[in-house]
Protein backbone atom coordinates (compact mmCIF):
# COMPACT_ATOMS: atom_id res chain seq x y z
CA UNK A 1 0.00 0.00 0.00
CA UNK A 2 1.14 3.74 -0.85
CA UNK A 3 1.71 6.25 1.80
CA UNK A 4 2.98 9.78 1.98
CA UNK A 5 5.28 9.61 5.14
CA UNK A 6 7.95 12.16 6.02
CA UNK A 7 11.16 10.93 8.02
CA UNK A 8 12.55 14.06 8.97
CA UNK A 9 11.37 17.37 9.55
CA UNK A 10 11.37 20.09 6.62
CA UNK A 11 9.85 21.80 3.75
CA UNK A 12 7.41 19.86 1.43
CA UNK A 13 10.51 18.24 -0.27
CA UNK A 14 10.81 16.01 2.76
CA UNK A 15 7.28 13.85 1.67
CA UNK A 16 7.89 10.97 -0.21
CA UNK A 17 5.81 7.81 -1.29
CA UNK A 18 6.56 4.51 0.91
CA UNK A 19 5.32 1.35 0.75
CA UNK A 20 3.63 -0.26 3.56
CA UNK A 21 2.13 -3.34 4.99
CA UNK A 22 -1.43 -3.54 4.14
CA UNK A 23 -3.37 -3.32 7.62
CA UNK A 24 -5.04 -5.37 8.95
CA UNK A 25 -8.52 -5.24 11.14
CA UNK A 26 -9.10 -6.15 14.75
CA UNK A 27 -11.71 -6.48 16.92
CA UNK A 28 -11.83 -2.98 17.57
CA UNK A 29 -10.77 -1.55 13.87
CA UNK A 30 -12.31 -0.91 10.45
CA UNK A 31 -10.09 -0.92 7.35
CA UNK A 32 -11.45 2.14 5.48
CA UNK A 33 -10.15 2.43 1.16
CA UNK A 34 -9.27 6.49 1.67
CA UNK A 35 -10.65 8.23 -1.66
CA UNK A 36 -10.09 12.26 -0.24
CA UNK A 37 -7.60 13.37 2.47
CA UNK A 38 -8.20 16.27 4.35
CA UNK A 39 -4.63 18.66 4.18
CA UNK A 40 -4.85 21.74 7.27
CA UNK A 41 -2.24 23.96 8.50
CA UNK A 42 -1.50 21.40 11.37
CA UNK A 43 0.20 19.40 8.71
CA UNK A 44 2.82 21.79 7.98
CA UNK A 45 3.12 22.49 11.57
CA UNK A 46 3.94 18.95 12.43
CA UNK A 47 6.27 18.73 9.30
CA UNK A 48 8.14 21.46 9.93
CA UNK A 49 8.69 20.80 13.67
CA UNK A 50 6.99 23.25 15.31
CA UNK A 51 5.27 21.66 17.36
CA UNK A 52 7.12 19.99 20.83
CA UNK A 53 7.79 16.48 19.84
CA UNK A 54 5.00 15.57 23.12
CA UNK A 55 2.77 15.86 20.28
CA UNK A 56 3.87 14.00 17.89
CA UNK A 57 5.07 10.33 17.57
CA UNK A 58 8.44 9.56 16.47
CA UNK A 59 8.99 10.17 12.96
CA UNK A 60 8.50 8.40 9.98
CA UNK A 61 5.32 9.67 10.17
CA UNK A 62 2.05 10.08 7.76
CA UNK A 63 0.05 13.27 7.36
CA UNK A 64 -3.68 13.85 7.23
CA UNK A 65 -6.17 14.68 10.47
CA UNK A 66 -9.07 13.53 8.32
CA UNK A 67 -10.53 11.48 5.50
CA UNK A 68 -13.18 10.21 3.41
CA UNK A 69 -13.40 6.34 2.17
CA UNK A 70 -14.83 3.49 1.88
CA UNK A 71 -15.20 0.76 4.05
CA UNK A 72 -13.03 -2.47 2.82
CA UNK A 73 -13.29 -4.41 5.66
CA UNK A 74 -16.05 -3.74 8.70
CA UNK A 75 -14.65 -6.72 10.68
CA UNK A 76 -16.72 -6.99 13.55
CA UNK A 77 -17.91 -3.69 13.67
CA UNK A 78 -21.09 -4.07 11.88
CA UNK A 79 -20.51 -1.44 9.06
CA UNK A 80 -21.76 -2.00 5.94
CA UNK A 81 -18.46 -3.18 3.20
CA UNK A 82 -18.45 -0.10 0.67
CA UNK A 83 -20.50 2.29 3.06
CA UNK A 84 -18.83 5.99 2.37
CA UNK A 85 -17.73 7.30 5.53
CA UNK A 86 -15.81 10.30 7.03
CA UNK A 87 -13.24 9.42 8.99
CA UNK A 88 -12.19 12.12 12.25
CA UNK A 89 -10.69 11.32 15.46
CA UNK A 90 -8.27 12.67 17.57
CA UNK A 91 -4.56 12.53 17.02
CA UNK A 92 -4.11 11.24 13.19
CA UNK A 93 -1.21 12.69 11.23
CA UNK A 94 0.19 13.56 15.08
CA UNK A 95 0.52 10.83 17.84
CA UNK A 96 -0.64 8.05 15.47
CA UNK A 97 -0.45 7.77 11.51
CA UNK A 98 -2.69 10.07 9.25
CA UNK A 99 -4.79 9.75 6.64
CA UNK A 100 -2.49 10.75 3.24
CA UNK A 101 -2.49 6.82 2.17
CA UNK A 102 -4.34 4.38 0.43
CA UNK A 103 -5.77 2.17 3.52
CA UNK A 104 -6.45 2.78 7.09
CA UNK A 105 -7.64 0.41 9.66
CA UNK A 106 -9.26 2.89 12.44
CA UNK A 107 -11.63 2.62 15.75
CA UNK A 108 -15.32 2.36 14.19
CA UNK A 109 -16.30 5.10 16.34
CA UNK A 110 -14.00 7.48 14.55
CA UNK A 111 -16.42 6.97 11.64
CA UNK A 112 -19.27 8.99 10.46
CA UNK A 113 -21.70 7.56 7.62
CA UNK A 114 -21.53 10.38 4.32
CA UNK A 115 -24.78 10.75 2.41
CA UNK A 116 -25.14 10.15 -1.23
CA UNK A 117 -26.14 13.94 -1.90
CA UNK A 118 -22.63 14.88 -0.60
CA UNK A 119 -19.92 14.57 -2.70
CA UNK A 120 -16.40 12.88 -1.45
CA UNK A 121 -14.58 16.36 -2.14
CA UNK A 122 -17.49 18.62 0.32
CA UNK A 123 -16.80 15.77 2.90
CA UNK A 124 -13.20 15.57 3.38
CA UNK A 125 -13.31 19.56 3.28
CA UNK A 126 -15.93 19.06 6.19
CA UNK A 127 -14.39 19.94 10.28
CA UNK A 128 -16.06 17.95 12.68
CA UNK A 129 -15.19 18.52 16.50
CA UNK A 130 -16.64 15.18 18.25
CA UNK A 131 -15.06 15.93 21.49
CA UNK A 132 -12.66 12.67 20.72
Amino acid sequence: MRAVRFHEFGRRDVLRIDQLPQPEPDADSVVIRIARAGVSPLDDKVRTGVLPSSMHKPLPLVPGASAVGRVEDPGTSGHAPGARVLLCGWGYGTTRDGTWRELAAVPPSHLVPVPDDVSDDDAAGLVTDRGT
